[in-house]
C-alpha cells in the first residue's frame, strides 16, 4: 500500500499556498483535474504561473499519519490558510477537509454506471481470455512485430565494407 500523505499546492510566483490535500504521494504531484475532484479553479490558479514558465511547487506537510490523524491533519491545514470561496483564505478547496473517500467500495450498480461511462461500445476488458484461435494469431502477429523489430537493430549496428 502506497504511503499517505498532507500536502500542499504554492503558487511559486506569490509564494501562496491554494490547495491542501490528503492522499498517496503519487495523487499529490498530480495537478489535472483527473486528480480526482480537483475544481476548475484549482486548473485556474496554475495557468498564471505556467504562463510565466513556473510550476506549482508541491508540499508535503505529513506522512506517515494513519486515517483518522491525516484527516484531522488536512482539516487543521485548511482551517490555517482558509477558504477563498467562504471569504476566509487563499484555498480552492470545496470543502473544509477531512471528508475523503478512503475505504470506499463502489456498489455493484455504481460499477455498472462506471463501465457503461468508461466503455461505450462494450468491448471486453484487456485482461480476459480471447478465443483459442484469436490468441493464436494475436501472439503470431506479436512475433512478426518482434522480428521486424529485432531485424531493424541488427541493421542499424552493420558497417559498410
Amino acid at each position: 500500500m502506497e504511503a499517505t500523505c498532507v500536502y500542499e499546492h504554492w503558487r511559486p510566483d506569490t509564494n501562496v499556498c491554494f490547495y491542501v490535500g490528503k492522499g498517496p504521494l503519487r495523487r499529490s504531484r498530480d495537478m489535472g483535474v483527473s486528480a480526482g475532484c480537483r475544481t476548475a479553479a484549482h486548473g485556474a490558479v496554475q495557468q498564471e504561473p505556467k504562463a510565466k514558465g513556473l510550476s506549482v511547487e508541491v508540499r508535503i506537510v505529513a506522512v506517515g499519519l494513519d486515517e483518522i490523524e491525516s484527516l484531522r491533519f488536512e482539516m487543521d491545514r485548511i482551517s490555517l490558510y482558509g477558504r477563498a470561496d467562504l471569504g476566509t483564505g487563499t484555498l480552492v478547496n470545496r470543502t473544509n477537509g477531512g471528508s475523503g473517500t478512503s475505504g470506499m467500495r463502489h456498489t455493484d450498480a455504481s460499477r455498472a454506471k462506471l463501465s457503461a461511462h468508461f466503455n461505450p461500445l462494450g468491448k471486453p476488458p484487456r485482461n480476459t481470455r480471447l478465443e483459442p484461435r484469436t490468441e493464436y494469431q494475436a501472439k503470431l502477429a506479436a512475433k512478426r512485430r518482434r522480428d521486424q523489430l529485432s531485424a531493424k537493430r541488427q541493421t542499424r549496428w552493420i558497417k559498410p565494407c
